[in-house]
């Protein structure tokens, strides 16, 4: 039987190319491929791929479990245990390998970004030592950590891996030429590895030019043996797909420098095929290897941060900070109307007594302008400044973080970080889909924070720190327990002021005092919604509006009253007493003018109304 430390020693070790993307390609299955080990005519598929690589002259198949981990199945849907699917895969892996080569356990990364916060990492080491124990009990010969792009996370899978005794192999995955400053967040990673019998270690899932820059800044970095894997080229998009276009001739000469470099293990990733690894083998087995360790040169430092960085003061951290109570009003800007009509409806108001303005983003799953847009526009035609915000549910963590940059760049100073009511909701049900990449309001905020300390969510420096003032949501009419509960979360992921639902009676108002005198420094905005009549409130008390709750004795009170005029007037009354008690006590006001087509009126009446008898 082949053994890795052996060969290592004397000659190049030959993994097999991609399993995942040919597995997609040939089934049209473009999700978990670790699904198709749940039916035979699957594994079959899966076992046909493992056979061609051991044909063609792997030293070592991999198997097909790289997502095999309890949050990657939970967030997929598949209700399977995880011992059972990782048994398969390395049953499969062996049916096809026989002896002619070895089975390598293939131990993916969790990807949980800014989630990873949310997991301690004896939680995390537990998630992969589930996957792993049931790896090596199935009989895998060698164990592969591949694609690790956070180090917290390597980490707890080094610490589960070395609990067994078979070869572990350690690959992180390779950044861009010019980001080689990264490498220094690797370097307590790697002594890890070192310390805990980590056979090789490397780097895979990049274009061959990243990873042969990658490498380099590698062997300065560990004594270990070196291991390459990269992608066929670099991804291109054709239809919504990903697909590799180099041929297996152009790949292959790539791997003769890895070797120059140092290589001892070679091997594709995303988009190589059996035809790349056919064209690859001869050419490094011709391939004299570099045997002997290069000394290593000084590790890699972090570069110096900058030092005295003042930022200019935001202007709505200050007003927070103020003693006086502060108006926001709600502008929505649907897509019914053009933006020159939402703007121009702002001027029925008093403003110069309206603080602030905030715009929502796409309320109850409609598709309405972009919210920071807007608020850019607010800013410039009545200099008031405005506050967009922004859903997780409908943003990926990519374009999260560019429309934040931007908003940034054009003098926004605040978000409110939500999660947005999911699509189901709206009229686009069915054709647009939830996002989960920061799955809730604290993972928005946690983006926040990173890009106030100068970082996209990966660890990527950007030119300049933002310094947004975050503020967040919070529901008087849920579970008081479990909304302070997760309110809490919220603020310790940096929230700094506080928009609530609706409130109607004194009993919501009683739970936003409440709520706020657990929360010392955080300035809390009761949010007031005029009614504009008993058919609005048995329509919102019905839940036209997720979130929003209307209470049985409000929507009584109002259906008593025979005249619109006086719903409206009680509710004017109604609205006006609880804002001036809020003003009083917790000093902020979020008023929502009421979805009526002279909602901006009542709205003006009120904080006319309001204001002057304000402490």
């Amino acid at each position: 039987m082949l053994d890795f430390r052996d060969i290592v020693r004397t000659r190049i070790f030959c993994f097999d190319g991609a399993v995942g993307t040919v597995l997609a390609d040939r089934t049209g299955q473009r999700t978990l491929a670790e699904a198709l080990l749940l039916t035979e005519t699957g594994s079959a598929v899966v076992r046909a791929l493992h056979r061609e690589y051991a044909d063609g002259g792997a030293d070592a198949v991999t198997t097909n479990s790289f997502a095999a981990n309890r949050i990657a199945l939970e967030r997929a849907g598949i209700a399977v245990e995880v011992p059972f699917l990782n048994e398969r895969a390395v049953k499969v892996a062996k049916e096809s390998a026989g002896h002619r080569c070895l089975v390598a356990g293939s131990v993916g990364p969790l990807n949980l970004g800014l989630q990873r916060q949310d997991y301690s990492p004896e939680e995390l080491e537990g998630v992969y030592r589930e996957q792993i124990d049931a790896l090596v009990s199935a009989g895998a010969d060698l164990l592969k950590l591949e694609t690790f792009a956070d180090p917290v996370e390597a980490v707890a899978a080094i610490r589960a891996a070395a609990r067994h005794g078979c070869p572990v192999l350690f690959y992180l995955r390779g950044w861009r030429r010019g980001q080689e400053r990264r490498a220094s967040d690797w370097g307590p990673v790697l002594r890890l590895a070192e310390e805990s019998g980590i056979a090789a270690a490397g780097c895979n899932c990049a274009p061959p030019r990243d990873i042969a820059d990658s490498l380099e800044v590698l062997r300065g970095m560990t004594r270990l043996p070196l291991a390459a894997q990269p992608n066929s080229g670099t991804p291109q998009i054709e239809r919504g797909m990903a697909s590799w276009q180099e041929p297996p001739e152009g790949l292959a000469p790539w791997f003769e420098r890895y070797i120059r470099i140092g290589a001892r293990v070679v091997g594709g990733c995303c988009g190589t095929t059996p035809r790349h690894m056919a064209a690859i083998y001869p050419v490094v087995r011709n391939t004299i290897p570099v045997l002997d360790p290069l000394p290593a040169p000084a590790p890699v430092r972090t570069p110096e941060q900058a030092e005295g960085v003042r930022l200019r003061e935001n202007p709505l951290r200050s007003m927070l900070a103020e003693e006086q109570t502060l108006v926001s009003v709600e502008i929505r800007a649907g897509s019914g109307r053009s933006l020159e009509q939402v703007l121009a409806e702002c001027a029925v108001l008093p403003l110069d007594r309206v603080d602030l303005f905030d715009v929502p983003d796409n309320p109850g799953a409609g598709v309405g302008r972009d919210s920071a847009m807007v608020s850019v526009a607010l800013q410039e035609r009545y200099g008031i400044l405005t506050i967009p915000h922004r859903a997780t549910t409908h943003t990926n963590a990519i374009q999260m973080q560019a429309g934040l940059l931007a908003a940034w760049d054009m003098g926004i100073k605040g978000v409110l970080a939500v999660t947005g009511d999911v699509p189901q909701a709206g009229d686009h049900q069915g054709i647009a889909s939830r996002v989960i990449d920061l799955k809730s309001s604290v993972g928005l905020l946690r983006l926040i924070q990173s890009l106030n300390e100068g970082r996209l969510i990966i660890g990527k420096t950007i030119s300049a720190p933002c310094d947004f003032v975050a503020g967040c949501a919070f529901n008087p009419g849920g579970s008081r327990k479990a909304q302070v509960n997760w309110l809490r979360r919220k603020v310790e992921s940096g929230a700094k002021f506080v928009f609530t639902q609706p409130v109607f009676d004194t009993d919501g108002l009683n739970c936003v005092e409440e709520a706020a005198a657990e929360f010392e420094g955080i300035r809390f905005f009761a949010g007031i919604l005029p009614l504009s009549g008993a058919k609005q409130a048995r329509s919102l008390a019905e839940g036209r509006i997720p979130g929003i709750t209307v209470p049985g004795p409000v929507v009584a009170a109002l259906e008593s009253l025979a005249d619109p005029r006086d719903q409206i007037r009680r509710a004017e009354e109604s609205a006006l007493e609880l804002a001036l008690r809020a003003a009083r006590t917790v000093r902020g006001v979020y008023l929502v003018p009421p979805f009526a087509r002279d909602g901006m009126q009542i709205a003006s009446r009120l904080i006319a109304a309001m204001k002057p008898a304000l402490p």
